[in-house]
């Protein structure tokens, strides 16, 4: 394993100092289930190497500079809010200025248990993939540890496979802004030069578009 992730390094204890700027969250944010959604794309990738490892760490990473230009409050974190009145609110903040690479990735040996061929041959049997294994989310945790808004790993299984997991905070998008996310990282990953505009002025959510008469 190249990376640990044991010591979930996207935790973090108490109001983070850096994240200056607040993303509003509506009503119908605020009433959703307090976890993750993952997404879980499985590719061939028959040469695991240290530069096809990085090649590809590199292109996925362009994606996502490309989807947290867009959509920066992704980089952020949730947290309680203290409010004089109503209960169990959260809030979700973010830094404007610095952005974090996002990215979590590991490698796994076929000894470990995942031998990519073996999984075809199983039909990707969803009992033989371990959460903690290949998502850097964390599979619980307490707003007061502020779990992050959005992550995601690359997992390279020597046996010849590249797996991504994408963890979206259920507080922050529905299906409908997921697809966007993802379109927009792939057209990150495929082009180097900036994605036009236009496409990201799609609204995140239906709701979004009247967001002032559903704040709490």
């Amino acid at each position: 394993m190249m990376d640990s992730i044991i010591d979930n390094p996207f935790l973090h204890v108490g109001v983070p100092e850096t994240l200056k700027c607040i993303h509003p969250l509506s009503a119908v944010d605020q009433s959703a289930p307090r976890g993750y959604t993952r997404w879980m794309f499985i590719f061939d990738f028959p040469e695991v190497s240290a530069e096809t490892t990085l090649s590809a760490c590199y292109c996925i990473k362009r994606g996502l500079d490309f989807v947290f230009e867009e959509y920066p409050f992704l980089t952020g974190r949730l947290g309680p809010l203290h409010h004089p009145v109503k209960k169990n609110l959260i809030q979700l903040r973010y830094n404007d200025t610095a952005r974090p690479d996002g990215l979590h990735w590991t490698s796994y040996e076929s000894t470990s248990g995942y031998d990519y061929p073996e999984l075809c041959k199983a039909g990707m049997d969803v009992s033989r993939w371990s959460i903690p294994h290949f998502c850097a989310a964390p599979s619980f945790a307490e707003m007061s540890e502020w779990p992050p808004a959005f992550t995601l790993q690359a997992t390279f299984l020597k046996s010849g496979a590249l797996v991504l997991c994408f963890a979206f905070h259920n507080s922050i998008v529905d299906e409908w802004s997921i697809s966007l996310i993802l379109a927009r990282f792939a057209m990150g990953t495929r082009h180097p030069e900036p994605i036009p505009k236009a496409f990201g002025q799609c609204p995140m959510t239906i709701y979004n578009q009247h967001s002032d008469q559903y704040r709490y």
